[in-house]
């Protein structure tokens, strides 16, 4: 009733961690971002399309309860493997982007990448990726945590 879990995986050090959202009418789990020195993340993995075209975009949700207009900076790393290489790749230079609180509490806040690296990944692979906050950014001012509510990869795909 009252306990989140994460639909992702985490690592051993400075990971997101689960919280529940329950309101009046809803209930629903996010991953907390903390304000920090450290960059938080979620991992997680999926089957590449065999039909991938090669171009993939990224969208998401998040919220904070900070009443100041201020900036947050996300950024999601990325990596694809093949039959017969490793599980534990190392992962592409992140992909960022900067988004700016509602200035009003708890209000979803919409972000969106077109075209994340995608370096070394091909259709019918292994697709990773990681997906941070880096509360050190310069660009990333916001004092307060920051939920994460959803992501949304778009894949294109042949028709």
């Amino acid at each position: 009733n009252a306990t989140a879990t994460l639909g992702f995986s985490t690592p051993v050090t400075n990971p997101a961690v689960a919280a529940c959202v329950t309101g009046t009418n809803t209930q629903y789990g996010v991953a907390q971002f903390a304000d920090g020195a450290n960059s938080l993340s979620v991992q997680d993995h999926f089957p590449w399309p065999s039909d991938w075209t090669g171009t993939v975009d990224l969208a998401g949700k998040w919220r904070t309860s900070a009443i100041t207009a201020t900036n947050v900076v996300w950024q999601v790393q990325t990596i694809c493997v093949a039959d017969a290489e490793t599980g534990d790749p190392v992962f592409n230079t992140a992909s960022t982007v900067t988004d700016a609180t509602k200035g009003t509490t708890l209000q979803f806040n919409d972000f969106s990448m077109t075209g994340i690296t995608l370096t070394g990944c091909a259709a019918g692979e292994e697709f990773f990726f990681r997906f941070l906050r880096d509360p050190a950014h310069a660009s990333d001012d916001l004092i307060a945590t920051a939920e994460l509510i959803s992501l949304t990869f778009t894949i294109r795909r042949a028709m």
